[in-house]
């Protein structure tokens, strides 16, 4: 039952329902930092807000980052697929872990998560310059 859970619950078909939710919440975390140096020159309850969401929604994705790598981790030691891969020792079983590990790195939303962020911290820091240079000159 643990290996299926492994297999199936956080490599396999389900994965890439549940990933967007998870894809998701990185988003809100990541906006609702960057709307922080925004909204607080307008309210401070609402800023603040915003950075509650912001960082609990960034605990829920870092939360499931974790538990996948860590899920990750685990299939490699228990096969020791590190060692049988490089004898070419690979049994059937094995090889369909190391191709869900490989496909779930290769299909990993987080480049486009990274990219997202770069560009939401560099239009935030432009609009924060724009509002201070305002509001001081």
């Amino acid at each position: 039952m643990i290996d299926e859970q492994i297999t199936y619950g956080v490599l396999g078909p389900k994965a890439k329902k549940y990933s967007i939710y998870f894809f998701i919440f990185g988003l809100i975390g990541a906006f609702g930092v960057r709307l922080v140096l925004i909204i607080s020159h307008f309210s401070q309850f609402w800023g603040s807000l915003a950075w509650y969401v912001a960082m609990i929604s960034y605990l829920i994705f870092y939360h499931h980052r974790y538990y996948v790598e860590f899920s990750r981790k685990k299939i490699i030691e228990k096969y020791d697929l590190l060692k049988k891969f490089k004898k070419e020792q690979l049994s059937d079983l094995e090889k369909n872990e190391l191709l869900m590990i490989l496909n779930s790195v290769y299909f990993s939303r987080s480049t486009y998560n990274f990219y997202i962020l770069y560009v939401a911290t560099v239009a935030a820091l432009i609009l924060e310059i724009i509002i201070d240079f305002i509001k001081y000159f």
